[in-house]
């Protein structure tokens, strides 16, 4: 018979709840292993079950470009399949960046959703005291565009909906949630035996959630060597964030590139820049964004001072959302430009795929 072994000496079994201190990046892209692999954050989760995840957690290397050499490095135990199995696995993260093509927002939230709805259903929130800080991470969503009001109102009817959240938690669990915009990055999705290229650590600034959630998310970035910032420039801050990347990504690069295309002429694209600018700025002020005693010229300073690249994944959402709210507001002509730029763009995103 086999000697018994103490509790003790087996060790403890990991604790499902967010692990203090902590940082993750979801989904599994170029950027979030650049950050594992620089030890900017602790873990990655991928998108659950997708084939992707599923063969990294089967074989957890990736291969990264180190000079002009490629080397395999082992992640095991880093990698994790989706929310759950780092929960479940004592790996959850107590911030985690979720940098995704908008795309796949709905998709990220229904995971949440699932996975919150699993922990009410299993009695995870009867425990005592401050369940959600205990176990719900904080979130900095960091896609290209203009969504996160939506975003936040597609989660309050969800949480509504449920019959073991009251009205208290549904807004801790809200206040979870905050805006986060980097100065750059590219969001597609890593695929399987792809070679990692290093990105470096980009700034952040975020809006939005709870005061004690940004100070979590400030405190937990520093412990990795990452700097951040709060943006407080607006009665809006969350979409101040939005519109003054919607202006660079318009004005900065969309503009740019589509004259490159040749869908704009060169000899237009001076008074479409300048008519972009004011519509912007002006739908901005109507979302108080900006402030009344703000000028266009100032917010574009802000915008120009940001990195930025050519047409990315999201510009076309921008362009989609600034048009809708451009019809709200009556703005006739501006919905119309919006509109054919949305058009251009997408059919110079088709051409380039």
């Amino acid at each position: 018979m086999a000697p018994r072994v103490s509790k003790k000496e087996r060790g403890d079994l990991p604790r499902p709840v967010v692990q203090q201190g902590t940082l993750g990046f979801y989904p599994l892209t170029n950027l979030s292993f650049s950050y594992l692999l620089e030890e900017h954050c602790d873990v990655v989760i991928g998108i659950k079950d997708e084939p992707e995840t599923l063969s990294i957690k089967e074989k957890p290397q990736v291969a990264v470009k180190i000079g002009k050499q490629t080397e395999r490095i082992d992640l095991g135990g880093r990698v994790f399949n989706g929310l759950s199995d780092s929960f479940y696995r004592g790996k959850l993260p107590q911030v985690i960046v979720a940098v995704l093509d908008v795309s796949l927002l709905d998709h990220f939230l229904e995971e949440f959703l699932d996975h919150l709805d699993k922990m009410f259903s299993l009695g995870f929130f009867l425990q005592k005291p401050d369940p959600v800080e205990k176990l719900v991470p904080a979130f900095v969503v960091s896609s290209n565009g203009i969504f996160f009001s939506n975003l936040i109102r597609k989660m309050t009817n969800s949480l509504t909906s449920m019959d073991h959240v009251d009205d208290y938690t549904a807004q801790r669990i809200i206040g979870k949630f905050t805006r986060g915009m980097l100065d750059s990055y590219n969001p597609a999705l890593y695929s399987p035996g792809q070679a990692v290229e290093i990105e470096p650590a980009y700034r952040m600034k975020i809006a939005g959630g709870q005061i004690q959630t940004q100070l979590t998310i400030q405190s937990v970035f520093s412990g990795h060597g990452l700097v951040t910032s709060l943006e407080t420039g607006s009665d809006n801050p969350v979409e101040r964030l939005e519109f003054e990347n919607a202006l660079k990504r318009i004005v900065c690069c969309i503009l740019p590139a589509l004259a490159e295309q040749g869908e704009i002429s060169k000899k237009e694209l001076p008074r479409l820049e300048k008519k972009v600018q004011e519509a912007v700025f002006q739908i901005g002020q109507k979302r108080k964004a900006f402030e009344v005693t703000e000028t266009v010229e100032m917010a574009m300073d802000l915008a120009r001072k940001e990195s930025a690249q050519g047409i990315i994944s999201g510009d076309p959402t921008i362009l989609q959302v600034l048009s809708s709210y451009a019809g709200h507001f009556g703005m006739d002509e501006v919905q119309a430009c919006f509109t054919d730029l949305r058009e251009k763009v997408v059919q110079v995103s088709a051409l380039d795929a």
